[in-house]
């Protein structure tokens, strides 16, 4: 993941976005931080930025076992 003047938070909200606009992950899946940072090959920190961002605009929930669709 690299794009010149857009952050690396920026960079996985935006895929995560799409992924999730997509229909990649099925509505009710749980996500994990460590599995979405071994898809994308980032650390924990813009993984757990997205998620709060996507959580904000509704499009998951954030629940004790993960990011849920």
């Amino acid at each position: 993941m690299e794009h010149k003047n857009i952050s690396l938070a920026d960079q996985v909200f935006e895929r995560l976005e799409a992924d999730v606009l997509s229909g990649k992950y099925e509505r009710g899946q749980v996500l994990t931080e460590m599995a979405l940072c071994a898809d994308m090959g980032v650390s924990r920190t813009p993984i757990r930025e997205a998620a709060h961002r996507l959580a904000q605009e509704h499009l998951v929930e954030l629940t004790s076992k993960g990011i849920t669709v």
